[in-house]
């Protein structure tokens, strides 16, 4: 029997040297909930800091831009799509909304909320990893892009500017991306953010282990792992890690030979990094757009861009 793809993601991430999974593990429907969690959390600052920036920045997005189209990659928290969604439909050019998000149910979910809300809007859902390949099509110009919530961050250097690309592409020349970064700041408040003290963040990274006994049927439990987040001072990122508390022999699905997880072995499940603003602006520039305007509190940032002809 073939496996899935994320199946093949998992024994291909278990296999490599260092072990890293890729964030995509960490959101199937039980982590997405989690994750909707986290935002509401004393000490996850972005959520409320890049909300604040859409309500004062939306107006001025809806008219630089004109947007007729509003994409969100990852459909996640509804507040930050309806500010923008308030803003264009104020602005009378939005007719087409946009959702992309792994999680179908999250997907359906939000657009169906959406609808009841904004009855004459056009909501077309796409399941898709937004952090990995995904084409729309179609799309009525002006188009504005969004990516929020820092989740670009969780890409390394590379993988950012090649997904600043893909965004490009997707949008085509003329139109516009909105790319929401964290900051570099204070490292006590940054580190906080992904040790709450509610235990919310463990259990979002511990996740991970019941995804892949679902995907490829390991029998983990999540007392065989610590949580790990570690500060990066050299690439100013986050580094999240689940550490094995005693040594693990798994037998791979598809055929793959048994897998070797030694005491203390730690797998990488997600970076996040934290931006100063010219950084943002010489990746967006590399990815082929120009900044416009960028809007910030000192702890977040919402870039506005427009793709190069």
């Amino acid at each position: 029997m073939p496996l899935s793809p994320l199946a093949e993601v998992i024994v291909r991430g278990l296999t490599s040297a260092p072990k890293s999974l890729p964030p995509r593990v960490l959101y199937d429907e039980r982590g997405s909930r989690l994750f909707e969690q986290i935002t509401t959390l004393p000490e996850y600052y972005p959520t409320a800091a890049e909300r604040g920036l859409l309500v004062a920045s939306a107006p001025t997005i809806a008219e630089r831009t004109g947007m007729r189209t509003l994409v969100k990659l990852g459909a996640g928290v509804l507040d930050k799509s309806r500010i923008l969604i308030d803003a264009g439909l104020a602005r009378g050019t939005l007719t087409s909304y946009v959702p992309v998000d792994i999680s179908a149910e999250v997907l359906m979910k939000s657009a169906r909320e959406l609808q009841k809300q904004y009855p004459l809007l056009s909501i077309s859902p796409v399941e898709a990893d937004s952090m990995g390949e995904w084409a729309i099509g179609g799309l009525a110009s002006p188009v504005v892009i969004s990516f929020l919530g820092g989740t670009i961050g969780n890409l390394f250097p590379r993988e950012r500017v090649d997904f600043f690309r893909r965004m490009c592409l997707a949008a085509g020349a003329g139109n516009y991306l909105v790319v929401g970064t964290d900051l570099v700041k204070d490292v006590d408040r940054i580190v906080d953010a992904y040790f709450d003290s509610q235990g919310i963040t463990e259990a979002f990274l511990l996740n991970v282990v019941e995804v892949m006994n679902d995907e490829c049927g390991l029998g983990l439990s999540a007392e065989d792992f610590d949580y790990v987040p570690l500060w990066d001072a050299r690439e100013s990122r986050m580094d999240l890690r689940l550490r094995a508390r005693r040594e693990l022999s798994l037998n791979l699905p598809g055929g793959s030979s048994t897998c070797r997880i030694a005491e203390e072995e730690e797998i990488r499940i997600e970076v996040s990094s934290k931006f100063t603003r010219e950084q943002v602006c010489a990746e967006l520039r590399a990815g082929g757009a120009t900044v416009v305007e960028q809007f910030d509190d000192g702890d977040f940032a919402l870039t506005l861009a427009v793709v190069d002809s």
